[in-house]
């Protein structure tokens, strides 16, 4: 596949003195930045995909939530009983 990036000037530049610096080429570095793009592009759907389906099992009422506060002062209690409990 052939891709073709127009970049404004000031960034090819840019570019040009990166890839020199790294002693890459324009075009290694373009495939670098794209594979980093791809990855971290195809994580964030993955992430999404999990949302959206935690988000529909709540809406069907298939899973549910606990209130924070509740959380932190059960976790609170705990720690409190497993101190007692080790004197």
């Amino acid at each position: 596949m052939t891709l073709t990036i127009d970049l404004p000037p000031q960034w090819e530049e840019a570019a040009r003195r990166l890839a020199s610096a790294q002693g890459k080429t324009v075009q290694e570095l373009a495939v670098q930045w794209l594979e980093r793009f791809l990855e971290e592009a195809t994580e964030d759907a993955e992430d999404a995909r999990i949302a959206l389906q935690r988000w529909e099992a709540l809406q069907r009422g298939d899973d549910s939530t606990v209130d924070l506060e509740a959380f932190f002062a059960e976790l609170t209690d705990e720690g409190s009983e497993t101190a007692a409990d080790a004197v």
